[in-house]
C-alpha cells in the first residue's frame, strides 16, 4: 500500500503542464521528458548546453544523464564521469549497483580505466573539499536510515493489527517522531551553512533524501513543521537557481492531500489521482492570496489570479 501511494504521488508530482520560470520550463518541459526516451541523447545534450550557458553548470542533471551517455556515447560518458568526480564529489561508495554502467566500471571493460581516473580525480576533489566529507556522509545516510526504519515500523504495524486505538496512536506518534528526527542532520547543515545542500552549492548527493522528506510530508503531524523548517532554505536556493520549483509544487500537492488547499498556485487538480481526491473536487483554493501575489512576483512566475 505504501509503495502504491509513493508511485501515485511521484506520478502526481510529475504531471507538470505549466512550469514557472525559464529554467523550470527547460528542465521539466524539455529535458526531463527526454531523459529515458530512445534516440534523444544528442537533443538532450544540446538543450542542457544552452541551459548551462545561462544558468551555469547543472551537475544534478549531468549526473542523471550519465546512464544515457553510457548507452549512447562512451567517450562522452567518460568525460562526464571525470568531470563529476573531480568537481562535484561523485563517490564510488554511494553507487547503488543499479546504474546501467555499474558492472562495466567496477568489474568489466571499463574497470581499469575507472580505477585510474577515480583515484586521480577523487583526490583532486578531496584536496579542495576535505571538510565536506562528514556532511556528505551524513546527508547520504538520511535515506538509508529512513528506509530501515520505515521497513521495520511497517512490519510492526502489520504484526500488531489487534492493538486498540490508543496504542495505535502511540505507535504512530513514535514513528512520526523518529521520521522527523531523521531530518536533523539536514537541518543542522542548513543552519550551519545558511543554505540548502544541492550539487550547485555543495556536492552531488547520490543517495538523495527525497524519500525521507516524502515520509515526513505524508505524515499529517509532521507536514507543517517539516515545511516551516526548510522553506526559508528552499526559497534562498531557488532564487539562486540552485534548485528547481518542484519543491513548491510538491508542497501544494501535499497541502491538497492534507488540507484541500494550496499555497503556490501550482496544483493541477485535474491530474490528482483518485486515491488523493476521492471526493472528486474540481477546485482547491489558494490559502493566502496576499502571500501568493507576493511570491509570484519574487519568483518571476506567471500569476493565475
Amino acid at each position: 500500500m505504501i509503495m502504491r501511494i509513493f508511485i501515485c504521488l511521484v506520478l502526481f508530482c510529475s504531471n507538470l503542464l505549466c512550469s514557472q520560470n525559464h529554467r523550470d520550463k527547460v528542465i521539466y518541459d524539455s529535458i526531463k521528458p527526454l531523459v529515458y526516451k530512445t534516440g534523444s541523447y544528442n537533443k538532450v545534450k544540446n538543450i542542457l548546453s544552452k541551459l548551462e550557458s545561462k544558468y551555469g553548470v547543472e551537475p544534478e542533471l549531468r549526473y542523471e544523464l550519465l546512464q544515457k551517455s553510457f548507452s549512447n556515447d562512451i567517450s562522452s560518458f567518460k568525460k562526464e564521469m571525470i568531470f563529476l568526480i573531480k568537481n562535484y564529489g561523485v563517490n564510488i561508495l554511494y553507487f547503488n549497483g543499479n546504474e546501467n554502467y555499474y558492472n562495466a566500471i567496477i568489474y568489466g571493460k571499463l574497470a581499469k580505466w575507472f580505477k585510474r581516473i577515480y583515484l586521480k580525480n577523487h583526490f583532486v576533489w578531496m584536496k579542495k573539499n576535505f571538510l565536506k566529507q562528514l556532511d556528505l556522509k551524513l546527508l547520504n545516510e538520511i535515506r538509508d536510515r529512513d528506509q530501515i526504519y520505515t521497513k521495520y515500523s511497517d512490519e510492526i504495524y502489520d504484526s500488531l493489527q489487534n492493538l486498540d486505538s490508543i496504542n495505535k496512536s502511540i505507535l504512530t506518534q513514535k514513528r512520526n517522531k523518529y521520521l522527523f528526527s531523521n531530518l536533523s542532520d539536514l537541518h543542522n547543515f542548513c543552519q550551519e551553512n545558511e543554505n540548502y545542500p544541492t550539487a550547485k552549492n555543495f556536492a552531488i548527493i547520490q543517495n538523495h533524501f527525497q524519500v525521507a522528506m516524502f515520509h515526513n510530508y505524508k505524515s499529517g503531524s509532521n507536514f507543517d513543521k517539516t515545511w516551516l523548517l526548510f522553506y526559508p532554505y528552499y526559497k534562498k536556493a531557488y532564487l539562486k537557481n540552485e534548485m528547481d520549483y518542484i519543491v513548491f509544487k510538491n508542497y501544494d500537492n501535499w497541502s491538497f492531500i492534507h488540507n484541500k488547499n494550496q499555497l503556490f498556485g501550482l496544483l493541477e487538480i485535474e491530474n490528482v489521482p483518485e486515491i488523493f481526491n476521492p471526493e472528486n473536487l474540481k477546485f482547491a483554493p489558494i490559502r493566502d492570496v496576499d502571500f501568493y501575489k507576493k511570491i509570484v512576483l519574487e519568483f518571476e512566475w506567471n500569476s493565475k489570479l
